[in-house]
Protein backbone atom coordinates (compact mmCIF):
# COMPACT_ATOMS: atom_id res chain seq x y z
CA UNK A 1 0.00 0.00 0.00
CA UNK A 2 2.94 2.32 0.68
CA UNK A 3 4.38 1.62 -2.80
CA UNK A 4 1.02 2.38 -4.41
CA UNK A 5 0.62 5.64 -2.49
CA UNK A 6 -2.46 4.42 -0.63
CA UNK A 7 -0.86 4.65 2.80
CA UNK A 8 1.89 6.71 4.43
CA UNK A 9 4.10 4.81 6.85
CA UNK A 10 4.36 5.79 10.48
CA UNK A 11 7.78 6.64 11.89
CA UNK A 12 7.93 3.18 13.47
CA UNK A 13 7.09 1.49 10.16
CA UNK A 14 9.64 3.62 8.32
CA UNK A 15 12.28 2.70 10.90
CA UNK A 16 11.55 -1.01 10.33
CA UNK A 17 11.80 -0.57 6.54
CA UNK A 18 15.12 1.28 6.86
CA UNK A 19 16.57 -1.43 9.12
CA UNK A 20 16.84 -3.58 5.97
CA UNK A 21 19.16 -1.09 4.26
CA UNK A 22 22.22 0.69 5.65
CA UNK A 23 20.48 4.01 6.39
CA UNK A 24 19.41 5.65 9.64
CA UNK A 25 16.11 7.43 10.06
CA UNK A 26 17.95 10.74 10.46
CA UNK A 27 19.90 10.16 7.25
CA UNK A 28 16.67 9.27 5.40
CA UNK A 29 15.13 12.64 6.21
CA UNK A 30 18.24 14.71 5.52
CA UNK A 31 19.48 12.83 2.45
CA UNK A 32 19.21 14.77 -0.80
CA UNK A 33 20.12 12.43 -3.65
CA UNK A 34 21.03 15.44 -5.78
CA UNK A 35 23.87 16.26 -3.38
CA UNK A 36 25.52 12.82 -3.30
CA UNK A 37 29.16 12.95 -4.36
CA UNK A 38 30.34 11.09 -7.41
CA UNK A 39 32.35 8.12 -6.18
CA UNK A 40 33.93 6.72 -9.36
CA UNK A 41 35.49 8.63 -12.24
CA UNK A 42 36.33 6.83 -15.46
CA UNK A 43 39.61 7.66 -17.18
CA UNK A 44 37.80 9.61 -19.92
CA UNK A 45 36.32 11.92 -17.24
CA UNK A 46 39.68 13.08 -15.88
CA UNK A 47 41.04 16.47 -16.88
CA UNK A 48 44.29 15.76 -18.68
CA UNK A 49 46.82 18.44 -19.38
CA UNK A 50 50.23 18.30 -20.96
CA UNK A 51 52.71 20.51 -19.20
CA UNK A 52 54.75 23.09 -21.07
CA UNK A 53 57.66 20.74 -20.56
CA UNK A 54 57.47 17.89 -23.05
CA UNK A 55 56.70 14.54 -21.49
CA UNK A 56 54.91 15.65 -18.32
CA UNK A 57 51.24 14.63 -18.28
CA UNK A 58 48.91 15.51 -15.39
CA UNK A 59 45.58 13.76 -14.79
CA UNK A 60 43.53 15.82 -12.32
CA UNK A 61 40.91 13.98 -10.34
CA UNK A 62 37.74 16.11 -10.38
CA UNK A 63 36.25 17.63 -7.26
CA UNK A 64 32.52 18.20 -7.19
CA UNK A 65 32.74 20.69 -4.34
CA UNK A 66 34.19 24.15 -4.84
CA UNK A 67 34.98 24.33 -1.11
CA UNK A 68 37.09 21.17 -1.09
CA UNK A 69 40.74 21.86 -0.29
CA UNK A 70 42.23 18.58 -1.50
CA UNK A 71 43.61 18.40 -5.03
CA UNK A 72 44.49 14.93 -6.35
CA UNK A 73 46.61 14.23 -9.42
CA UNK A 74 48.31 11.41 -11.26
CA UNK A 75 51.52 12.74 -12.81
CA UNK A 76 53.26 10.81 -15.58
CA UNK A 77 56.83 11.70 -16.48
CA UNK A 78 57.81 10.00 -19.73
CA UNK A 79 61.39 8.74 -20.25
CA UNK A 80 63.76 11.65 -19.65
CA UNK A 81 60.95 14.06 -18.73
CA UNK A 82 61.57 16.92 -16.36
CA UNK A 83 59.35 19.67 -14.96
CA UNK A 84 62.02 22.14 -16.05
CA UNK A 85 65.14 23.85 -14.76
CA UNK A 86 63.19 26.48 -12.80
CA UNK A 87 61.66 25.17 -9.58
CA UNK A 88 57.89 24.99 -9.24
CA UNK A 89 55.97 26.29 -6.21
CA UNK A 90 52.77 24.91 -4.79
CA UNK A 91 50.53 27.13 -2.71
CA UNK A 92 49.53 24.01 -0.75
CA UNK A 93 51.24 21.25 1.19
CA UNK A 94 52.17 18.46 -1.26
CA UNK A 95 52.57 14.73 -0.70
CA UNK A 96 53.16 12.03 -3.27
CA UNK A 97 53.61 8.30 -3.75
CA UNK A 98 55.86 6.78 -6.42
CA UNK A 99 53.83 4.16 -8.31
CA UNK A 100 56.37 3.23 -10.99
CA UNK A 101 59.79 4.28 -12.22
CA UNK A 102 62.49 6.29 -10.48
CA UNK A 103 62.05 9.93 -9.57
CA UNK A 104 64.59 12.62 -8.85
CA UNK A 105 62.98 15.13 -6.52
CA UNK A 106 64.65 18.45 -5.86
CA UNK A 107 63.03 20.18 -2.87
CA UNK A 108 64.46 23.09 -0.88
CA UNK A 109 67.71 22.78 -2.86
CA UNK A 110 68.15 19.14 -1.74
CA UNK A 111 68.15 16.29 -4.27
CA UNK A 112 66.49 12.96 -3.52
CA UNK A 113 66.30 9.76 -5.58
CA UNK A 114 62.96 7.99 -5.00
CA UNK A 115 61.93 4.49 -6.05
CA UNK A 116 58.60 2.65 -6.24
CA UNK A 117 56.65 2.89 -2.96
CA UNK A 118 58.74 5.82 -1.67
CA UNK A 119 56.79 8.87 -0.52
CA UNK A 120 57.52 12.60 -0.36
CA UNK A 121 55.83 15.28 1.70
CA UNK A 122 56.73 18.97 1.80
CA UNK A 123 55.20 22.25 2.91
CA UNK A 124 53.52 24.94 0.86
CA UNK A 125 55.84 27.34 -0.98
CA UNK A 126 58.65 24.77 -1.01
CA UNK A 127 60.48 25.03 -4.36
CA UNK A 128 60.46 21.63 -6.10
CA UNK A 129 61.33 19.89 -9.36
CA UNK A 130 60.50 16.41 -10.69
CA UNK A 131 62.72 14.46 -13.10
CA UNK A 132 62.37 10.90 -14.40
CA UNK A 133 65.60 9.01 -13.68
CA UNK A 134 64.63 5.89 -15.62
CA UNK A 135 66.10 5.44 -19.09
CA UNK A 136 63.52 2.82 -20.03
CA UNK A 137 60.17 3.50 -18.30
CA UNK A 138 57.88 6.32 -17.41
CA UNK A 139 57.62 7.49 -13.81
CA UNK A 140 54.12 7.65 -12.34
CA UNK A 141 53.31 9.62 -9.18
CA UNK A 142 50.10 9.99 -7.22
CA UNK A 143 50.12 13.47 -5.71
CA UNK A 144 47.84 15.15 -3.20
CA UNK A 145 47.89 18.88 -2.49
CA UNK A 146 46.16 20.00 0.70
Amino acid sequence: MIEQGQNSPSINSLEKILSGIPMTLAHFFMCDLGELDQIVYRSNELRVQESQQLGVIVHSIPSERSTENTHLQKIILTVGADTGPAPLLSSRRMAGFIVSGRLELTANLRIFSLDVNDVFNFTAQCPYRFRNLSAAEECVLLVCEV
